[in-house]
């Protein structure tokens, strides 16, 4: 019997807890057999500020240790402005923070997905 909780795809999410955009619209667009599971970053504020701390902490690291106990084909960090917050250095420093724990599962982020996707263009 088919597993039919992600047959086709089975993809990790890392995104803020208080953010309501993206983990509905992986849902949507997703085909059928595609599986999205999500773990919730803690975003003490929706600034700079906030922002840093969140991603200076260990967040990051337990999110995709989290997801990586799942059998995931891919992890991705969700946070746009996070990722671009210091420039392109600091999404490639995320993507290597992630993968630390991600148990060898690929990884990447929004910002440097969309910098490829320009690039393409």
């Amino acid at each position: 019997m088919r597993d039919y909780c992600g047959w086709r795809a089975r993809l990790g999410l890392i995104y803020m807890a208080s953010s309501t955009v993206m983990e509905p619209e992986f849902y949507a667009m997703a085909p059928e057999g595609v599986a999205t599971l999500v773990a919730r970053l803690h975003l003490p504020k929706a600034t700079v500020a906030g922002l840093t701390a969140m991603m200076e902490g260990e967040e990051v690291e337990r999110c995709s240790e989290s997801l990586a106990n799942a059998d995931l084909h891919v992890i991705a960090f969700g946070g746009t402005s996070a990722t671009f917050l210091n420039g392109p250095a600091w999404d490639e420093q995320v993507k290597a923070r992630m993968a630390s724990r991600s148990k060898g599962r690929p990884v990447t982020a929004t910002s440097s997905a969309s910098v490829k996707a320009l690039k393409t263009l």
